[in-house]
């Protein structure tokens, strides 16, 4: 006896009492031994865990080995490994393994405790993980693909995936790439570039390995497409095309004169005012920056603007008529948007005379028409007469 083993010709070792110190057996040329302190080691003399086993990196056998597995599609409570809570098997969290003669439904299988205290592989236990023939499972033993995540709550927003870098420094940025391999133009990158603390520049982009960015979404919204970095909500570096355009709030108006105005001045450009927007079917107001009462538009922001006036200017006999659309209260005959008509083709009648063209205006600057006689002091402009205008871009 040796604190209450024995060990008899067949190599087979008997417990014959309590074991008061550490115990060391020779089975084959491989230690098995029973530490004072409750541990058990095989294949060396100082275990430090209550099982320890011992190898070398020249094995050729497993040094463990579980043989319950279950068959392919057989899940049950008989799994290989169970991990209980505090010296018990309370909310227990279990590995189970299955087998298969082909290429299909080999699997390891991972299961946590739900909260319940008595639970068992099948009743209690939520199966987090497979790892299944290759493909890895999660939220689902049967992937089909490298891998396969699934989500089984019925929460109306679910977060499924999360891929954080806590410690990503200012500047910083993380990649997720697909495709096929580290060539140029062979795998695409899915950018998050980090610029600070709640920072507007912060963005999501979109590129191929190799080549600029193809496009970027900044935190606060902003878009760019081909540019460096958005300067506007869209930002397109490059020749667009779409078979359908709608922009709301666009700036655009078309008006009639209300009533004819007559005029006795000679000489000098007169601005044209009283026109509606209703009343016809044609007429509107986009976005009220046109005053019927002062016939004048004001620019809401920065951009270019389209214009177009036609005036039926009455009651010219001599020298010649002229027509203008003018900024800000001045009709600039050196601002390519005039027109002139001599009084022979006037005819002392009446002419429509026609100017159209694009203004670069700041917000705030407004656009009015103007008509002028040269000569005549009792002439007149009809309600005949049109005024239109609408943005085309910004600048």
């Amino acid at each position: 006896a040796n604190n209450g083993l024995t060990v008899n010709t067949g190599n087979n070792v008997q417990l014959g009492g309590t074991l008061s110190a550490d115990t060391d057996v020779a089975l084959g040329g491989n230690d098995l031994t029973f530490s004072g302190t409750g541990n058990v080691g095989i294949g060396l003399a100082t275990p430090t865990n209550s099982l320890t086993i011992a190898g070398t990196t020249s094995d050729t056998e497993s040094i463990l080995g579980l043989r319950s597995g279950n068959s392919s599609t057989t899940f049950n409570n008989g799994a290989q490994i169970a991990f209980g809570y505090n010296g018990t098997d309370d909310y227990q969290h279990f590995i189970q393994t299955r087998h298969n003669a082909a290429n299909s439904n080999n699997a390891m299988d991972f299961y946590v405790s739900d909260g319940t205290q008595n639970n068992t592989l099948t009743s209690g236990s939520l199966q987090t993980m497979s790892l299944v023939s290759g493909n890895v499972g999660i939220g689902t033993s049967g992937p089909t693909s490298n891998l396969h995540v699934e989500n089984s709550t019925t929460t109306s927003q679910q977060i499924i995936g999360q891929f954080l870098s806590p410690n990503l420094p200012t500047s910083g940025a993380t990649y997720l790439k697909l495709g096929k391999d580290l060539n140029n133009r062979n795998s695409a990158d899915i950018v998050f570039n980090y610029s600070g603390n709640n920072n507007a520049a912060n963005y999501l982009a979109f590129g191929f390995y190799g080549t600029p960015l193809a496009m970027i979404i900044e935190s606060d919204g902003d878009v760019a497409i081909g540019a460096a970095a958005p300067t506007a909500k869209l930002d397109v570096d490059g020749q667009t095309r779409t078979n359908q355009l709608q922009v709301d709030n666009l700036p655009a108006f078309c008006a009639d004169l209300n009533a004819t105005n007559s005029y006795t001045a000679t000489g000098s450009f007169q601005e044209v005012i009283s026109w509606r927007t209703s009343g016809a079917t044609t007429l509107f107001n986009n976005t009220a920056d046109f005053n019927t009462g002062t016939g004048r538009f004001t620019a809401p922001r920065d951009g270019f603007y389209f214009f177009s006036a036609q005036l039926r200017i009455d009651e010219v006999s001599s020298a010649y008529a002229r027509i203008a659309i003018g900024k800000n209260g001045s009709a600039d005959l050196n601002g390519g948007l005039h027109a002139i008509a001599n009084s022979a083709s006037l005819n002392g009648q009446y002419h429509t005379m026609t100017v159209s063209g694009v203004m670069k205006l700041a917000a705030g600057d407004y656009v009015s028409v103007f008509a002028s006689s040269q000569s005549d002091n009792s002439w007149s402009v009809q309600s005949e007469s049109g005024f239109t205008g609408y943005m085309i871009s910004d600048y």
